[in-house]
């Protein structure tokens, strides 16, 4: 009779199988309609892919004609710049808001820390588009409507309660008796922060770098609303009006395009993978 402990295994593994296979068939898809020429996507089925060097070609050839044939040069290169600007240092200064704020939070002794640290966490309750009527509003009257300045005050602020909420706990798990030491030689607040609490954070730094800067470059509907100049918009915006009701691009133009917005992404996560997985196994692990 099979054990239940390898009855259990075969079901997570299972498990695990449908949901890799569910991840994979969509990004096959778009894979796959990027490198075809429109005959080919409209007589193929979806999942055909033609493992060629014309296929390769194609798939550059519809890369250029989505950034450079339906948007112009003067258009995107902006866009790339400004998302760079935004995701970058939207999401560095977010972390070391949020981790200032942790700090206090988690190592200094002040009154109402909990109550605190839920009005800041309490950001993240609402959907975020909940905050577009009145931020547009907001924003049109002090001036930051279709202004750098604007769009990075809202991704940092918009960043910082989860980035809190990470730390926090993280800072939480750091030994008091390092603090306390720190402390009796005559380290002051900022100094053991910088020393101490900055060295021993670079894993959750990295992995909450890498999750705010794709939400930040992911983002369409706050670029979208907040921004109306192509020298403001960020790269989503841009890449939207690739396929709308009076510049209809075939879809293997706007999945390739789609491609090219996800490289820098992933580049960071080559780059950091073995800082964010351990920051999110530990994060996760509550170590």
């Amino acid at each position: 009779m099979v054990s239940k402990k390898y009855i259990n295994r075969f079901l997570v593994i299972l498990v695990l199988v449908i949901w890799v296979i569910a991840w994979i068939i969509p990004l096959w898809n778009i894979f796959a309609t990027a490198t075809k020429t429109v005959d080919q996507y409209l007589s193929e089925k979806p999942w055909v892919i033609h493992l060629r060097l014309e296929s390769l070609k194609q798939l550059f050839v519809n890369m250029y004609a989505g950034l450079i044939g339906r948007v112009s040069v003067e258009a995107i290169l902006p866009a790339l710049v400004n998302s760079l600007l935004y995701g970058v240092v939207g999401a560095s200064i977010a972390i070391f808001i949020a981790s200032l704020a942790a700090y206090s939070l988690s190592k200094m002794r002040l009154r109402a820390r909990f109550l605190l640290f839920m009005l800041i966490f309490s950001g993240t309750i609402f959907p975020a588009q909940i905050y577009l009527i009145p931020l547009f509003k907001m924003y049109q009257q002090i001036h930051f409507y279709d202004k750098r300045i604007g769009m990075l005050c809202f991704y940092i602020s918009i960043c910082i309660p989860f980035c809190l909420l990470v730390l926090r706990n993280w800072f939480n798990d750091i030994e008091s008796a390092i603090i306390d030491a720190a402390r009796i030689d005559g380290c002051g607040s900022m100094k053991i922060f910088m020393r101490i609490i900055i060295p021993l954070s670079w894993p959750p730094f990295v992995t909450l770098f890498l999750l705010q800067f794709t939400w930040v470059w992911n983002d369409l509907i706050f670029g979208l609303t907040l921004t109306v100049s192509s020298s403001v918009r960020p790269i989503m915006p841009i890449l939207a009006n690739l396929h709308n009701l009076h510049t209809p691009a075939p879809f293997p133009v706007v999945l390739a395009s789609t491609l090219v917005a996800s490289f820098p992404t992933i580049i960071l996560v080559i780059i950091f993978q073995r800082r964010f997985f351990k920051g999110l196994t530990m994060t996760v692990a509550g170590e």
